[in-house]
Formats: C-alpha cells, sequence, structure tokens
C-alpha cells in the first residue's frame, strides 16, 4: 500500500469505522492471559478511559500487532506486540 498514495485518506475520516470494527480490551485480556503485565501497564497509564480501550489487529509484514485504541474517539493510543487474533 505504500506506493499507493492516492489511496491514502486523513485517519479522522476513518476513525468511525474504526469505533465500530474495535473490540473492548477485556475480550482480548480472557484470550492472552501471558500479557497480563502489559495489560495492567496500560489500565494505569490510561486510568482515566481504561474503561474505553479497545483493539483492533494489525497485520505486519513479520509479526501481527494489536493496536489499542479509545473506543470514544478512535484515537490510537498504543501498539503492542500482542498476537490479536482471538
Amino acid at each position: 500500500m505504500p506506493n499507493f498514495p492516492q489511496h491514502y485518506v486523513p485517519y479522522a475520516e476513518q476513525s468511525g469505522q474504526v469505533i465500530a470494527h474495535s473490540r473492548p480490551l477485556e475480550d482480548l485480556e480472557q484470550k492472552r492471559v501471558e500479557a497480563e503485565p502489559q495489560f495492567a501497564a496500560l489500565k494505569t497509564e490510561f486510568a482515566g478511559r481504561a474503561k474505553d480501550l479497545g483493539f483492533l489487529p494489525v497485520r505486519a509484514r513479520k509479526q501481527d500487532l494489536t493496536a489499542i485504541i479509545d473506543r470514544k474517539t478512535g484515537e490510537v493510543l498504543k501498539v503492542l506486540p500482542i498476537d490479536p487474533w482471538v
């Protein structure tokens, strides 16, 4: 896709779709108990909005990642090396 900038759109135009397709962080926590320290750190870092945290899978070239998002705003807060496929 980096070779096709004509397909780029501002993220703000797509944040509603991001919110609609996101899943509650609790879904991932239940399946990836080995990542509990990372989830605890997230909840500490984003304590004021921990209940609004969600996730989306991110396909990378060599490893799949998890994007942590705010499910109210669509803001991407972090990308973590956690297998998101649950």
